[in-house]
């Protein structure tokens, strides 16, 4: 029963945008030409004059066709023929016949559409007629008995898509109110999730544990933040720079006054900490200015302990020197691993002191080997 043509007329009509599965732009295409009803498509004479409509090629005139088939049943044009002359029923004349002259005569389709340009018909912004009203409350009514689209679908021979499109439609011109379920989840998720509890959470977790916890989609998601207009990246941006501001202020409790980078360079955590604010900041002097932080001189007794620190380096330095002055004088010749060796010295220390003596004029190097051997210039 549900094939039948008839029962799919007296429910839905006689409009072609209801009875076939056409896509949009062919029904457009249609309904410029002014083929609105299924009564209008049965006029048209041959399938020449669909090729001639604008916007209609071989696909979509035989996808035309195959419809009316599924429809009805029969072929549109089984017992027409194609030398039917142009018919121009359905137009004003009256509108039309002092420029009828004007418009060259080179065939039907160049006609109609310098037809259709002056009486301008725009059959998407016909009035929304009883009968036509009658047909989408009936579609709705079944929907809110089945509770599905598909299963709407089913029923009436539509597809999903289309009896969405009529209940859109339904919804458009203020008959029903009609949310799918897709955008109804959505204002669901909105209503959990608003914008302040959106920004709150950005500046707190990553994007997959926020969808994660909402069990939402990345879709999701970045549908969220275009409806809320969140610039993600400036909220987690400030949202790094207030919790490094926040380690920094751990620091200046522990040691009572603003660290100096020295202090910072003496922890490993203090170290990061220093690192991230060079990345986010560019400088330590653009994290101070930001926060107007005046940088206070060193305390008088850390002044006096690191100046210890660096005199006491100095001498060990030069007491090494020394003595790799004596070695050399005892063998003659000396060279980077000996000194290793020797002096228990790191190798990265051990070219430090090579290129202090070096410039000093103390030593020098014939060869430029890479463990080449140093002598002492006074022997040269």
């Amino acid at each position: 029963m549900d094939n039948n043509p008839l029962f799919r007329t007296e429910i839905l009509g006689d409009d072609i945008d209801i009875i076939f599965n056409l896509s949009g732009r062919v029904i457009n295409a249609l309904f410029r030409h002014g083929i609105s009803t299924v009564s209008d498509l049965k006029k048209v004479p041959d399938r020449e004059t669909l090729y001639s409509i604008r916007g209609l090629g071989t696909k979509s005139v035989d996808y035309i066709l195959s419809e009316y088939k599924r429809v009805f049943h029969n072929n549109l044009f089984s017992d027409k023929s194609e030398d039917n002359q142009f018919n121009l029923e359905g137009y004003n004349l009256s509108k039309i016949s002092n420029t009828l002259s004007l418009v060259p005569l080179k065939s039907e389709s160049i006609i109609k559409e310098q037809i259709n340009k002056i009486v301008k018909i725009d059959h998407r912004k016909r009035p929304f007629d009883e009968a036509q009203k009658q047909r989408i409350l009936e579609l709705k009514k079944q929907y809110d008995e089945i509770g599905s689209l598909q299963g709407v679908a089913r029923k009436i021979g539509l597809s999903k898509e289309r009896v969405r499109q009529l209940l859109e439609k339904g919804n458009k011109f203020g008959l029903f109110s009609y949310v799918s379920i897709p955008k109804l989840k959505f204002k669901q998720l909105t209503e959990i999730l608003t914008k302040d509890e959106l920004i709150k959470q950005i500046n707190s977790k990553t994007i997959i544990e926020i969808c994660n916890k909402y069990n939402i989609t990345l879709e999701k998601y970045f549908k969220l933040k275009k409806l809320y207009k969140i610039d993600a990246q400036v909220y987690r941006h400030n949202a790094k720079q207030e919790k490094y501001y926040n380690q920094y202020l751990e620091v200046f409790n522990q040691l009572g006054h603003h660290p100096t980078t020295t202090e910072l360079s003496k922890k490993k955590e203090w170290r990061n900490l220093w690192h991230c604010i060079l990345t986010n900041w560019g400088s330590m002097e653009n994290f101070r200015f930001q926060y107007q932080i005046t940088p206070q001189k060193m305390p008088r007794e850390l002044s006096t302990g690191l100046a210890d620190y660096f005199i006491s380096r100095k001498i060990i330095r030069e007491e090494l020197m020394e003595r790799i002055i004596i070695y050399l004088k005892q063998h003659g010749s000396i060279s980077s691993v000996e000194i290793t060796k020797n002096f228990n010295i790191k190798r990265g220390s051990v070219h430090v002191y090579i290129n202090e003596l070096i410039e000093k004029e103390v030593i020098y190097s014939p060869k430029g080997l890479r463990n080449r051997k140093f002598y002492l210039v006074e022997d040269r």
